[in-house]
């Protein structure tokens, strides 16, 4: 396993705080937050695994 820290920068934060305060005004449902496709999500995620993989294997093969 790998550990992983997520850290998200100013901007980040300032706009959750933008999102949050959108959601709590509106009684509309998060449609902003709409990801169109699950298949274009999926591939990008496999593809994320994929290459932390290939990140844990170099890193193993150099230590």
């Amino acid at each position: 396993e790998l550990p992983v820290v997520f850290k998200n920068s100013h901007l980040v934060n300032s706009l959750l705080c933008e999102i949050d305060e959108q959601t709590r005004l509106s009684s509309k449902s998060n449609s902003f937050l709409d990801l169109g496709t699950n298949g274009n999500l999926e591939r990008q995620l496999r593809s994320l695994i994929d290459c932390v993989d290939e990140f844990s294997a170099d890193a193993l093969r150099y230590t």
